[in-house]
């Protein structure tokens, strides 16, 4: 059999023909009174109970009281209890920096110490009614220097919570910032780690091919486990330089965050590797931190504090087919009285992209922090297959490149 491979470039996106509907949610985010803070720094959508949750430095959203989490039923925003209402001294607010569901409660993380008024370090989770905390007390070297435990990424891989951040033990076992949680013990994984970092160094993990990643500052570069010890990925990132988060995105392992090429790497804030080679992306993102990304119709969107994709103007937020990069048509204004604003999460919930951070206004619409994005009809796709004659469509939506497969 053989297989004919037609590419075609239409002449304009489909995104661009179809109005964009933005609405807030709801009265959106109240910050806290720190100047800079009180963005949202991540959200999640709990598809068992289709609820929204927010977390990061705030102390309420849509006119409700939520001290640093909150959750988002499509309509309304509701509290989880108190919430997180101290944190520690350097952070200077509620600051929460990650939410998942796990064994059907909702875990968050951060830089806090109480949490639904208790004594609760780094980690805490959430039962329909109460917070409690998972397993006995995080602790983390030179405590009370302006340093604290924290846990800043977490990520749920067969059955157990695999947790990175700034902690020297966990529930009373010695690990340095990289440990797994089944539910009712901690497992270190930090054995192994060549020259371990205990300062803020470990910022975000991700399994991919069946292997565990973990990602860091500076030299750290991308960490890959084999057996009981962690090798090198290439050579990383160099310089003054920091990892935010990892993406799967098409069979691909994207790692996002503020590096730069003066510096000797590959490309600006955002590259790719399938686990030996790394990639660019077609200059990357400029001048500051790529915060974020998410998956929407078969592309990857990107948020930040940049300005630039691929060399061209984008404002806060652009999108990545693989091959290059796609303004949004999507004008983002900052708060009056923050003009470093940024956008810092982003999320699909019920069909729409859901964008958050310290914005007061996307296009013509206000909003308060938080906003849902449509960018109406999807697009066109085949997906029928006949086995007498299959004619493929990819991708499907399609967007501004397609291919056609012809079984002969």
């Amino acid at each position: 059999m053989k297989k004919i491979y037609i590419v075609l470039f239409l002449l304009c996106t489909l995104t661009s023909q179809a109005q964009i509907t933005i609405n807030p949610l709801g009265l959106g985010v109240t910050p806290t009174t720190k100047i800079g803070r009180g963005a949202v720094n991540r959200l999640f959508t709990d598809t068992i109970d289709n609820l929204l949750y927010a977390v990061g430095g705030f102390s309420s959203m849509g006119g409700i009281n939520c001290y640093g989490v909150a959750k988002w039923d499509g309509q309304n925003w509701d509290s989880l209890g108190s919430g997180i209402r101290e944190s520690f001294v350097w952070d200077q607010i509620q600051n929460v920096k990650d939410v998942i569901r796990f064994q059907n409660e909702i875990y968050i993380c951060g830089a806090f110490y109480k949490c639904g008024g208790k004594d609760i370090f780094g980690i805490a989770r959430w039962n329909g009614t109460q917070w409690d905390s998972v397993g006995t007390r995080m602790r983390f070297f030179n405590e009370g220097n302006y340093s604290y435990p924290s846990v800043k990424d977490m990520e749920v891989i067969n059955n157990e919570l695999y947790v990175v951040g700034n902690f020297t033990s966990i529930g009373n076992v010695i690990t340095i910032g990289v440990a797994k949680w089944d539910g009712q013990n901690w497992t270190d994984l930090s054995q192994g780690i060549v020259n371990p970092y205990p300062s803020n160094s470990y910022s975000s993990l991700m399994f991919y091919k069946n292997e565990l990643y973990l990602a860091g500052i500076g030299s750290i570069g991308l960490l890959k486990r084999v057996g009981n010890s962690w090798v090198k990925v290439g050579p990383g990132v160099k310089g003054d330089a920091w990892v935010n988060r990892l993406e799967v995105y098409q069979n691909n392992l994207y790692v996002a965050g503020y590096f730069q090429t003066p510096a000797g790497n590959i490309d600006n804030s955002l590259l790719y590797t399938n686990g030996t080679t790394y990639f660019g992306t077609a200059g990357g993102v400029l001048p500051s931190n790529l915060f974020d990304l998410q998956e929407h119709r078969a592309e990857l969107y990107a948020c930040g504090q940049f300005n630039y994709a691929g060399f061209q103007p984008v404002g806060r937020i652009a999108k990545w087919n693989g091959n290059q990069w796609y303004n949004t048509n999507l004008s983002i204004l900052d708060p009056p009285n923050n003009p470093a604003g940024t956008l810092r999460a982003l999320e699909v919930y019920n069909g729409k992209l859901i964008v958050a951070g310290q914005i007061s206004q996307i296009n013509s619409t206000l909003v308060s922090g938080i906003a849902s994005i449509d960018f109406g009809p999807a697009g066109v796709g085949v997906s029928t297959i006949n086995q007498n004659g299959a004619v493929k469509l990819f991708p499907n939506p399609a967007q501004t490149q397609v291919r056609i497969e012809l079984d002969k």
